[in-house]
């Protein structure tokens, strides 16, 4: 694609609007897809809260791959939401050995 030298101007207003980000006039922040990212980020948080009462010697290395679990989760639209489908069996999984039900 090709854009014009008007696409700078965009650039910058967009990065004056960052600290909206978060708040209530975040304008994409009330996307499906943002929403779910935010599940996701606190289900990670939860997680990892977890962790430390579930953590054994031999449930180690099931502890670091549910910690890693969201190096998988990459893309954007319909490519983080197959990522996010293909890793949640995983972390269920995860979580019924590593006992955090």
């Amino acid at each position: 694609m090709a854009f014009g030298p008007w696409m700078l101007t965009a650039f910058k207003w967009l990065a004056k609007a960052r600290r909206y980000r978060g708040s209530r006039w975040d304008v994409f922040g009330r996307s499906d897809e943002r929403r779910l990212e935010r599940s996701l980020l606190a289900d990670y948080e939860a997680d990892l809260a977890a962790l430390p009462v579930a953590l054994t010697r031999t449930t180690l290395g099931d502890a670091i791959t549910l910690a890693k679990l969201p190096e998988k989760i990459r893309g954007f639209g319909h490519v983080k939401r197959r990522s996010i489908d293909a890793a949640a069996p995983e972390r269920e999984a995860l979580r019924v050995r590593l006992k955090i039900v």
